[in-house]
């Protein structure tokens, strides 16, 4: 199951208050109509840590991290 919205906070920022919400294009099209509020500082840092995640390689590395954490999961849940 996809969920419709993800959100994300403090850590994404490296210690800057920053917020994010992930969500599927026909969600964020609405809500971008409705509501305007940006800070330039936090989208300042925002755009300093995403300019080191795609060279470093932190989001296939959270996927492989999640993977992994299903598989033991699943493991646990399974009977024996």
């Amino acid at each position: 199951m996809t969920p419709d919205l993800v959100t994300l906070d403090k850590p994404m920022g490296v210690g800057n208050p920053i917020g994010a919400v992930v969500t599927r294009r026909k969600i964020a099209d609405v809500l971008a109509g409705r509501y305007g509020y940006f800070s330039t500082f936090a989208a300042a840092a925002g755009h300093a840590v995403l300019d080191i995640l795609e060279p470093t390689g932190l989001p296939a590395q959270a996927v492989a991290v999640g993977e992994h954490l299903r598989r033991g999961l699943r493991e646990l849940d399974s009977p024996r």
